[in-house]
């Protein structure tokens, strides 16, 4: 699925059940890879992310999507 900037979106659950923790290690893991958010990448909220690029939101879900 595609934004209305044509972004890609990928959709995944907390990797972590602490709700402190959420999915603040996607983001770290997001800013290491691909740079700083808003560039190339964003998280939008609970667990919903876009990325610029088909290939980084495929390598994303490879990671992150259990």
């Amino acid at each position: 699925m595609r934004t209305l900037r044509g972004w890609f979106v990928a959709s995944i659950q907390a990797p972590s059940e602490d709700h402190w923790v959420g999915w603040v290690p996607c983001m770290d893991w997001c800013v290491r890879t691909f740079g700083t958010e808003g560039q190339d990448w964003l998280y939008n909220s609970e667990g919903v992310f876009e990325f610029k690029n088909d290939a980084d939101r495929t390598a994303f879900l490879l990671m992150w999507d259990r």
